[in-house]
């Protein structure tokens, strides 16, 4: 694993793929279910200091992921979107915390939901000062229940380049699900390239 010193942006070049990390600028981490230095993501971001980046390979990780809080975590799917996937049918797949300086940045990843009655998950919680989501796929399937928040957008600032929402639903109670909850301060930096919501 080597820096590129003379790209504009920190670049990394690991097992001959190259991944533009435009906000990793420290150490990569690697997370894998074999040949990986850890094989959860959340043990990968326990290990991780402000600045590293998160190196996830190809998968299906049934976790709650929380990054730390008060720094900077790049969490990057290696491939293309869908091939890394966050799974959690109970609880948040993917939460940045409530401190004024925990920002995350989001590529190639995928945060999955099968849930089955009342506000049993969600796809993501933020908080935080900064989330930035490129090339993130937010699938959610709920059955016979409803869900208040599948992203919950608490205070900060988002931007999502290239995203896929896509919200399913089967029985009772559809209707009163919300795919977006809003509250607090938050802002929109950039809402772009995103397919159409299902």
């Amino acid at each position: 694993i080597a820096p590129d010193a003379n790209a504009t942006t920190k670049r990394w070049i690991l097992q001959d793929v190259e991944e533009d990390l435009p906000h990793g600028y420290g150490n990569t981490i690697k997370v894998a279910k074999s040949g990986g230095q850890y094989t959860t993501i959340q043990a990968g971001i326990n290990a991780a200091n402000s600045g590293d980046t998160i190196m996830i390979y190809d998968g299906t990780y049934m976790e709650n992921v929380v990054t730390k809080a008060g720094g900077a975590i790049t969490m990057v799917g290696h491939g293309s979107m869908g091939s890394v996937v966050i799974e959690s049918n109970t609880g948040t797949c993917l939460t940045v915390p409530s401190t004024p300086m925990s920002m995350g940045f989001f590529k190639n990843l995928k945060l999955k939901s099968a849930a089955t009655g009342n506000n049993a998950s969600k796809l993501f919680s933020g908080s935080g000062l900064v989330s930035t989501f490129n090339n993130v796929f937010f699938d959610y399937d709920i059955n016979n229940g409803y869900t208040e928040k599948i992203i919950e957008l608490v205070a900060g600032k988002y931007s999502f380049t290239g995203c896929k929402f896509d919200f399913d639903s089967t029985g009772s109670h559809v209707g009163e699900s919300t795919f977006l909850s809003v509250a607090g301060t938050v802002e929109y930096n950039l809402m772009q390239g995103f397919s159409t919501m299902t």
